[in-house]
């Protein structure tokens, strides 16, 4: 079933959103599809712990974590979003403090795989967005629907992460993102699931240690 639902969610095609979905703000909503790939920083002495580079390897936005919080940052290092970095809900922010709270994300009960709720407030409509984040069991692919993967919602985001080459020690995960959707968002969403990737795999580590 594992095997079964990685393979479901690797090779599912995009979906254009049927509206606009703007979050932070109208300028990350783009009219086309994209395609960026998230790094994980290995440096020992860091400031920032992602990079996301465009398909001109161009760095667009950077990534930090504490042990509670999850940022997001623009080319000019300015904060864009935050998220709190809770077991089963945490709390996205536009900006940089705690003042414009404008969403969610809660974990959901599944055998399947590592399923979460994210509910946001649309700019665009004033109304409240209801988004399925489903991972695989080892957030190898993590996939974004604008409503219940259940119900036969478009997928608006897929992150699967890329195969290691050669002897290298990097970590990289693809984002395709489709158009109409605030990208600030979907990168948000990515770091949440990739950060979950790695505490999954240190704690495999520490129990491997006993």
């Amino acid at each position: 079933m594992i095997g079964h639902y990685y393979k479901d969610q690797f090779y599912k095609e995009l979906n254009d959103s049927p509206r606009e979905i703007a979050i932070v703000d109208s300028s990350y909503v783009f009219n086309a599809r994209t395609t960026l790939t998230l790094e994980v920083n290995q440096s020992v002495k860091k400031e920032f712990d992602f990079f996301i580079r465009g398909s001109d390897n161009m760095v667009y936005f950077k990534g930090q974590k504490s042990m509670t919080t999850l940022k997001l940052y623009n080319q000019e290092d300015f904060t864009v979003m935050k998220s709190s970095y809770g077991l089963t809900k945490s709390t996205l922010y536009a900006g940089h403090g705690d003042k414009h709270e404008v969403g969610t994300i809660s974990h959901k009960n599944s055998l399947k795989g590592n399923k979460f709720c994210v509910d946001v407030t649309n700019l665009a409509t004033e109304q409240t967005e209801y988004l399925d984040l489903n991972c695989e069991p080892y957030y190898r692919t993590g996939c974004l629907f604008l409503g219940r993967e259940d119900d036969g919602a478009p997928m608006l985001c897929k992150i699967y992460r890329l195969p290691k080459k050669g002897f290298t020690s990097s970590v990289k995960y693809k984002i395709e993102i489709a158009k109409n959707i605030d990208h600030a968002l979907v990168i948000l969403l990515a770091l949440f699931v990739v950060q979950s990737a790695l505490d999954a795999e240190a704690r495999a580590r520490q129990r491997r240690r006993r």
